[in-house]
């Protein structure tokens, strides 16, 4: 990667650090990085808690609720990974609620850098670098995006990122990697699974019908 595509990248994960740390959604962010503290610091999976009844709950909002993490596993190690930097931090004197769930949401954030990469590089198969280039800027600084991960803090570009990078290695015939990369997309969120008829007629037209159950047996797998 070139110096001017990298400056554009710091630049834009530069521009999300305040979004997460003072505006990313209380209850979401809390959830997520309770989660992630749990699992890493006790073992308690995220699923535990519709079995053994525990009580996650943003204390600030009443009356206080039963809530439990409604998503596949894959965002938890996403989560975990932001927790863990957070925990490297932690020893050298970054403590607290506000560090935590700033490092769980830089981690949710880190799926728009992915997805422009990813974008990219299937914009260069398609349309050439200067095409390439400006749906990577698109992506990069595009306030949607940017609301969805940063404002927000949900896990969406991290499954459309996966889906990207699915479509690329489709689109250069490598389809054992675009197997496992749509699986991820779907390990992220179940809504890549609405897609998965066009890419099976996709895979159908360019290969045989042995090579749709191996992309479908890979998938799964």
């Amino acid at each position: 990667m070139d110096r001017g595509r990298i400056k554009y990248y710091i630049l834009a994960f530069l521009i999300r650090i305040p979004l997460v740390a003072f505006f990313a959604h209380d209850w979401d962010i809390y959830v997520f990085t309770m989660t992630a503290k749990m699992f890493l610091t006790e073992g308690i999976l995220p699923y535990d808690p519709t079995i053994k009844d525990r009580l996650i709950a943003y204390i600030p909002y009443f009356p206080s609720q039963f809530n439990w993490y409604a998503y596949p596993p894959l965002p938890l190690l996403i989560f975990s990974l932001g927790y863990l930097i957070y925990m490297l931090f932690a020893y050298f004197g970054l403590r607290g609620f506000f560090y935590e769930r700033l490092f769980v949401g830089l981690a949710i954030s880190a799926g728009d850098i992915l997805l422009a990469f990813f974008s990219y590089r299937l914009g260069q198969e398609l349309y050439g670098d200067t095409i390439a280039a400006k749906i990577e800027k698109a992506i990069l600084f595009n306030p949607f995006i940017i609301f969805v991960s940063s404002f927000w803090g949900m896990i969406d570009c991290w499954s459309a990122a996966f889906l990207m990078a699915s479509i690329y290695y489709m689109f250069k015939g490598e389809y054992n990697k675009s197997a496992i990369f749509y699986a991820l997309s779907i390990l992220a969120k179940q809504l890549s699974l609405l897609l998965a008829p066009v890419i099976l007629v996709y895979v159908f037209k360019k290969k045989e019908l042995r090579d749709v159950f191996r992309y479908i047996v890979l998938t799964a797998g």
